[in-house]
């Protein structure tokens, strides 16, 4: 037994913790008193609104995901309002059959599907969708620096019937990387001769253009459709800035086709989308035209639940009249400038050095004087050094 002292010190102990209150809420009640606290920033409706946009988000991911997990191809239809069309999920479970893309001779693609022409088609901003997708000069081991376009591959796809009746399909000759490495050609099927008696891409870019006009695309509202940006935002934009060549307006405004499907099934790749809607996969994969035409294929199936392809990305000049589109190759006059040590803008130009590893690696250079990292340069004056 303990002495009486000890006794009596624990059992006050005892005593103490159960009549005290926790500090902290102690302090908040003081703190709530006192006339100079902070009290909470109440919530705004529009913050409301998102907070309840995002979770509904999130529940509508984490169900997609559960669905994908017992029934990897067959997924239902997943409709979120910002999207689609205003139909029921019924409505458009009873009218989602699986289109098939099938290949004659002749290369022609038809998607042949049943389609009701109702709101899923009607509403399509677009007459035309031209879905593109582009390989490039590529190594196992090694980042190749500059990367350069081999294959410049297109489908055309009409939106009110949904038909792809024209493709465009022509290799490109590197110049900088003329050989290719053993991986490329293993990844994308594109054998040395091919390239080498391929064109140069402003031909390239020529010879598309002259495409459009046959099909008469060029008369109606169009809009290029990619899986990822990559093809136009990044490996287009680079080439055209190193080489100083003319890009048609057309070409700076995109559908990021992954981006829409993301948004409805998850994350997943080119051939994993293809294997989610339950299409069947043509051709090869990494081969230009192959990758088009299965692109074409979602986004077919899309239009098919309701969803409205709308434009997801540009560039500051990717939204130009149609009468400028058309006649953007015609007579194109070089830009002057006021003065010689001057850009375009009329800034004094900005002497820079090349960082980038390849064959131009700390070499100087002038470029737009009025510069920003947030936007980039302000004009599109280049010139190298002492050339």
């Amino acid at each position: 037994m303990l002495p009486l002292a000890q006794e009596g010190k624990i059992s006050s102990k005892i005593e103490d913790t159960n009549t005290m209150r926790w500090p902290m809420d102690a302090s908040h009640r003081r703190a709530s008193s006192s006339p100079t606290a902070k009290r909470p920033v109440p919530i705004t409706d529009w913050q409301r609104v998102r907070m309840e946009r995002n979770r509904a988000a999130a529940v509508e991911r984490l169900a997609a995901r559960k669905r994908r997990a017992l029934h990897p191809t067959d997924v239902e239809t997943v409709q979120l309002s910002t999207t689609l069309s205003n139909e029921t999920v019924q409505e458009a479970d009873e009218r989602t059959n699986k289109a098939s893309i099938q290949v004659d001779s002749d290369k022609k693609y038809d998607v042949l599907a049943d389609v009701d022409a109702g709101s899923a088609l009607s509403s399509q901003r677009y007459d035309y969708f031209v879905v593109l997708d582009f390989e490039s000069t590529c190594d196992r081991d090694r980042k190749v620096q500059p990367q350069e376009i081999i294959e410049f591959s297109a489908v055309l796809l009409n939106a009110k019937t949904m038909n792809v009746d024209f493709h465009f399909q022509q290799y490109v000759r590197p110049t900088v990387h003329p050989i290719l490495t053993a991986f490329c050609t293993e990844l994308t099927g594109i054998q040395q001769e091919s390239v080498d008696d391929g064109q140069s891409l402003q031909d390239t870019l020529l010879q598309h253009d002259m495409w459009l006009r046959q099909c008469g695309v060029n008369e109606k509202e169009f809009i290029y459709v990619t899986w990822t940006p990559w093809d136009l935002m990044v490996m287009l934009e680079q080439e055209r800035r190193w080489r100083k060549l003319d890009v048609a307006p057309y070409l700076r405004k995109w559908i990021d086709l992954k981006a829409i499907f993301t948004k409805l099934y998850g994350k997943n790749n080119l051939k994993g989308a293809v294997q989610v809607l339950g299409l069947d996969w043509y051709g090869r994969a990494h081969s230009g035209l192959d990758d088009a035409v299965n692109t074409a294929h979602i986004a077919c199936e899309l239009m098919k639940q309701g969803v409205v392809l709308e434009q997801t990305g540009a560039f500051k000049d990717g939204k130009r009249k149609a009468a400028e589109i058309t006649a953007y190759f015609s007579e194109t006059s070089p830009r002057k400038r006021a003065h010689p040590n001057r850009c375009y803008c009329g800034k004094p130009r900005i002497e820079r050095v090349t960082k980038r590893p390849g064959p131009n690696h700390g070499r100087k250079f002038f470029s737009c004087g009025k510069y920003s990292a947030l936007s980039g340069p302000s004009c599109d004056y280049f010139e190298w050094k002492n050339s």
